[in-house]
């Protein structure tokens, strides 16, 4: 069996420059598999280590959420960010949709906050209110309505 040894210009082997720069020594072989050179491999291996951590960590009860939710982590950045909601409100959808998976969020119950009144759907809220789904959303996004999610 044999080896490629792969050798920057200056002499030094490219298993020690990876390791002296923490990049995976994978994705700089995988660069050159593509078809690049040795010192561009370095380079875009480089810029993807540099891109991977200024990735924010975002914390949650002293340590990171990706570390706790390793499998959810998507699910509860993408609930945050398209229903404006908190870390704790996104965290409990996500609980409440892995034990209802096949309940869309138009049956969660909500609360008008004006009212104080509660319907056991957006869809109910909506009807008794005149509007449709998609402004009951909106409010829930401006705060004016807010998800009722209990803690099992």
């Amino acid at each position: 069996m044999s080896y490629i040894v792969y050798k920057l210009p200056n002499g030094q082997l490219l298993a020690d420059w990876c390791r002296e720069n923490k990049i995976p020594y994978g994705t700089v072989r995988g660069y050159i598999d593509k078809g690049y050179t040795v010192e561009n491999a370095c380079i875009a291996g480089k810029k993807a280590r540099e891109k991977s951590l200024a990735k924010p960590v975002i914390m949650y009860n002293g340590k990171s959420l990706r570390s706790q939710y390793p499998c959810g982590y998507n699910s509860i950045m993408t609930h945050m960010r398209e229903k404006k909601c908190t870390i704790e409100e996104a965290i409990a959808l996500y609980h409440y949709n892995l034990k209802h998976p096949y309940v869309p969020d138009n049956r969660i119950p909500v609360e008008d906050i004006a009212t104080g009144k509660q319907y056991k759907s957006i869809l109910d809220c909506a009807r008794d209110l005149g509007v449709s789904a998609t402004t009951i959303r909106k409010r829930i996004k401006k705060g004016a309505i807010k998800w009722i999610l209990k803690k099992d």
